[in-house]
């Protein structure tokens, strides 16, 4: 699993599940079917770590990202 610009998983084999832990901050969703990171935050947030799992029958990948909500300059 890699996230890419956009915010693109690549995997290979067929993932079945995305989770992300901990919660992202809040307007920002997770979509457990395609890893996609969306929407738009509500709130400053300190940068964080968050770690992404994607999961098939054949096992599990995880990678970790690093995010932060900060205010435009």
């Amino acid at each position: 699993l890699a996230i890419n610009p956009p915010n693109t998983p690549v995997v290979h084999g067929i993932v079945t599940f995305y989770s992300i832990n901990p919660a992202l901050p809040a307007g920002i969703m997770f979509d457990q079917t395609t890893g996609y990171i969306l929407g738009t935050p509500t709130a400053l947030s300190s940068p964080n770590n968050y770690t992404i799992t994607a999961l098939n029958p054949g096992g599990t990948a995880v990678t970790t990202i690093n995010l932060g909500v900060i205010n435009p300059p």
